[in-house]
């Protein structure tokens, strides 16, 4: 009678299987908080360009803030009501949740908008969505891509126009 000289491999797949799925769902979550990341970002920066584009010609700051609310109104992270763009510094640092300002350059730099400035002006529009680590708690890496603002719960986009 001839031995079977062949290595037994049961459970070997088994064993594969149980080192290389934990790797598997580490880069398939890695991979959804990236794109998460992306679309909200380019998202955000597509309404903020087309607000700044909207700055050189309109005819009231009503009209900036309609786009802004008009591209954020379809997005996954929309406001529970109409956005209206903060009025001071108090106000875009609350820390609560989505929100933008206008921005008006002057000799002595950026202040908020109260109204429309003089054609050739620079004015800048900015998105905030704040609150990054409490009210989005799902958007572990967003937080880590901070935009033009230092503040670490808080995610900001800008884009600048000259009045014409």
């Amino acid at each position: 009678m001839m031995k079977n000289k062949m290595p037994r491999r049961k459970g070997s797949l088994t064993i594969e299987l149980v080192l290389i799925f934990p790797v598997l769902m580490l880069l398939f979550f890695l991979f959804f908080q990236v794109s998460v990341m992306l679309v909200t970002y380019h998202s955000l920066q597509t309404t903020v360009s087309h607000a700044a584009l909207t700055a050189t010609t309109a005819s009231s700051l009503d009209e900036i803030t309609a786009v802004v609310n008009a591209g954020t109104a379809n997005w996954y992270y929309s406001p529970e009501s109409t956005l209206e763009p903060a009025a001071n510094a108090a106000a875009w640092n609350d820390g609560n949740g989505l929100k933008f300002r206008i921005l008006v350059q002057d000799g002595t730099g950026w202040t908020y908008a109260s109204m429309l400035p003089a054609p050739g002006t620079n004015m800048m529009v900015e998105i905030k969505l704040s609150g990054m680590q409490t009210k989005f708690p799902n958007l572990w890496l967003m937080p880590q891509f901070k935009g033009v603002e230092a503040e670490s719960d808080s995610f900001v986009v800008s884009a600048m126009g000259r009045r014409q």
